[in-house]
C-alpha cells in the first residue's frame, strides 16, 4: 500500500477497506458505512477520508473525514513536537589556551551562559601545548576567571582535571540538572 507523505495514514482512492467506521468531519459517527459512500460524502464536502486505525479481525477500520492539507500539517507539526522533546541534551566545546586574553575570555563565557540557558552542555578545555604545560598557576587562573564570569548561571558539574599533558578539561551544565 502507497502511504501519503511516509506519514503512515491512507488516503481516499488509497483505501482498500470495502467497509469502515467513519466519523465525519461535524462528529457524526457511521458505524458500518462502505468506502465508496464515505468518499462520496467527503468529495461533497470537498475533504478527504483518512484511514485513523487499521481494519482487524475483531473490529472495521477507523476512518474520518477531514482537509487533507490541514491533517498532514498537524501531523507534522506533533511530531516536531515530540522531536523536540525526544531530542538529547547538546554538549557545546569550549577551547582555550592559558593565555587568552580577558575580553576574549569574557567573550566566551557569555556564549557559554547562553548555551546553558537553552539547556546544553559545556565542556570548557583549556589546552596548552609545548611551554605552557609548565604554567599550571596561569591554566587555574584562566579557568577561576571563567568560572567567575559565567556565575551561577551554571554547575559545574566536573572540576577542572588534567586529561592528558597538554589538556585539562571541566564540564558545565544547566542549573537544575545534575
Amino acid at each position: 500500500m502507497k502511504h501519503d507523505s511516509n506519514l503512515g495514514y491512507i488516503f481516499d482512492d488509497k483505501i482498500k477497506d470495502q467497509f469502515v467506521f467513519l466519523i465525519d468531519n461535524d462528529g457524526t459517527k457511521h458505524p458500518k458505512i462502505s468506502v465508496k459512500e464515505a468518499l462520496e460524502i467527503a468529495e461533497s464536502k470537498k475533504l478527504s477520508v483518512v484511514i485513523k486505525v487499521p481494519a482487524s479481525e475483531e473490529r472495521l477500520a477507523i476512518a474520518m473525514i477531514v482537509d487533507k492539507g490541514k491533517f498532514l500539517f498537524d501531523i507534522k507539526k506533533k511530531e516536531k513536537e515530540k522531536a523536540k522533546l525526544v531530542q538529547s541534551t547538546k554538549v557545546k566545546e569550549i577551547t582555550v589556551k592559558p593565555r587568552i586574553g580577558d575580553n576574549d575570555l569574557a567573550r566566551f563565557a557569555k556564549n557559554t551562559i547562553d548555551w546553558l540557558a537553552d539547556g546544553c552542555q559545556v565542556k570548557f578545555k583549556i589546552k596548552a601545548p609545548g611551554r605552557m604545560q609548565a604554567l599550571t598557576d596561569l591554566i587555574n587562573q584562566v579557568y577561576e576567571k571563567y568560572i567567575a564570569l559565567v556565575g551561577d548561571k551554571g554547575k559545574i558539574q566536573q572540576p577542572l582535571k588534567k586529561l592528558s599533558p597538554v589538556l585539562y578539561s571541566a564540564f558545565l551544565v544547566p542549573n537544575g540538572k545534575k
